[in-house]
């Protein structure tokens, strides 16, 4: 963190694929003055996937930063990703992580499932900053048709 402090960046997210990072995020704060640090959640199995509660729970604790599921997600299973390497550590992952198992945010249609429109709704409500699994990040405008980019400067 003082690197990044130190360089002239304003702030950082801190993200992990397994649990929200809001108790790392007010210790860091503590621990490096001078940067803004701001926790998020990563809609993994690990917080029960596409989980509006874990994102309103999180909210509350002060994460600002959505990210879509990443080891959790179809794809990743599909194409041998993080997932593949997590059933050596996970012992529910062997039976979890498999191919048709995974989370998706779409339909067979292409039109996103009901339990994504919840996650999104619900980070809307707390004004929290949607990414994608790998970073892109996204902020719904007022007119909710149309997206727009956010630096992380400005989540405050």
């Amino acid at each position: 963190m003082s690197i990044a402090r130190n360089a002239g960046m304003l702030g950082i997210v801190l993200k992990s694929h397994m649990f929200p990072t809001v108790g790392r995020a007010y210790y860091l704060r503590n621990l490096v003055p001078g940067i803004e640090i701001f926790p998020s959640i990563t809609l993994n199995y690990a917080v029960g996937g596409l989980n509006p509660m874990a994102i309103e729970s999180a909210a509350k604790q002060g994460a600002k930063v959505v990210f879509m599921p990443t080891w959790s997600a179809e794809h990743d299973i599909e194409r041998g990703g993080m997932s593949r390497h997590l059933r050596h550590f996970i012992d529910r992952a062997e039976s979890t992580l498999r191919p048709g198992k995974g989370i998706r945010l779409t339909g067979t249609n292409g039109k996103l499932l009901q339990e994504t429109r919840e996650c999104l709704d619900c980070a809307r409500q707390y004004g929290m900053t949607i990414c994608t699994a790998r970073g892109m990040c996204r902020r719904r405008s007022r007119s909710r048709s149309r997206w727009r980019r956010r630096i992380t400067a400005s989540m405050k």
